[in-house]
């Protein structure tokens, strides 16, 4: 048998050159299920939520089954951001927006190459992968963004009722 002169590809490279989205479901071919069916997923905008950010975050860490990281929650976060009809730049946007501020400021990096990555993970073969094995379903993601919506509402209230208190005490020290 003849010598190669140039070993082959790996496959997942190789099937990348054909074909990037079956390579990247093949690289997380181990996160499948038997059965599951992914595809690329469009969802209808059901959110009219300004900034979804803090409500969804908030969601996403009471309803996890086990505690989680802030990058991870972030990923979930844009998760649902897409499922309730985000685009991959208002993610982006609104990531690089909200979740610099709740950090500390010992945790150095490049906030928009972060936003960008978690935006594109959401809208990417993992991300599919994610919203495939979790099922989602129109009123799943309806009862999220109408609990999302409920979250918002009572923070916005305690913002305002915080804010009236500070005047009031401002007007009794006169």
């Amino acid at each position: 048998m003849p010598r190669r002169e140039k070993p082959l590809p790996r496959f997942w490279k190789w099937l990348g050159e054909r074909n990037p989205r079956k390579a990247s479901l093949w690289k997380f071919r181990r996160r499948l299920a038997p059965g599951m069916e992914v595809r690329k997923y469009e969802f209808p905008k059901v959110s009219s939520m300004q900034s979804p950010y803090a409500a969804y975050r908030e969601l996403v860490r009471k309803k996890a089954l086990e505690p989680m990281d802030d990058s991870r929650r972030d990923a979930m976060t844009a998760l649902w951001m897409r499922a309730t009809g985000y685009n991959v730049y208002e993610v982006a946007d609104e990531m690089f927006k909200k979740a610099r501020p709740l950090r500390k400021d010992t945790e150095r990096r490049d906030w928009k190459s972060y936003a960008r990555r978690v935006a594109q993970y959401a809208f990417s073969a993992p991300g599919d992968i994610d919203i495939a094995y979790a099922q989602l379903t129109p009123e799943k993601i309806l009862h999220f963004h109408q609990e999302a919506e409920k979250l918002e509402a009572a923070r916005l209230t305690a913002e305002r009722e915080k804010e009236v208190e500070q005047q009031r005490s401002v007007f009794r020290m006169r």
